[in-house]
């Protein structure tokens, strides 16, 4: 009698379980962490954008006495304001005005809280005031160096 000698091809189910629990396990153990740096990589974003719109309004303000009011906005540092204040010595400061790593809008005033002269605000990743964690508004008053 002859024994036929079975080849094995493949892999069984019992293996491709195993190894699919293993790649589960370490997607859980991985991907949180680099969510998370995800926020904190916004976070700081957020707040370099700040910085240098903060720059580039203080540079407005050296040269016409003052930095653009709240309607004339962040707008007023890539396009003259035809409004009052008029500037005395417009330069284009910026390209374009981006939105915030999270797709909304900065905020400006001016002038701003406790006597400062204006103040940038981002609502953070929920686009609401208020929040704490990744939900915290951003501003400038923070990221003052």
């Amino acid at each position: 009698m002859s024994k036929r000698i079975r080849s094995r091809r493949g892999f069984t189910l019992i293996e491709l379980l195993v190894v699919l629990v293993i790649l589960a396990l370490l997607a859980g153990i991985v991907l949180p962490r680099f969510l998370s740096r995800s926020e904190e990589a916004k976070v700081k974003a957020a707040r370099t954008q700040i910085a240098n719109f903060r720059t580039s309004l203080q540079m407005y303000a050296l040269d016409n006495g003052q930095p653009p009011s709240t309607e004339q906005g962040l707008e007023a540092l890539m396009i003259e304001p035809t409004s009052s204040p008029k500037p005395r010595s417009w330069k284009k400061l910026l390209d374009a005005i981006p939105k915030d790593p999270w797709g909304n809008d900065y905020i400006y005033e001016s002038p701003g809280p406790n006597d400062e002269e204006f103040i940038i605000i981002s609502l953070g990743k929920d686009g609401r005031e208020g929040g704490s964690g990744d939900d915290a508004d951003i501003d400038s008053l923070q990221t003052e160096q």
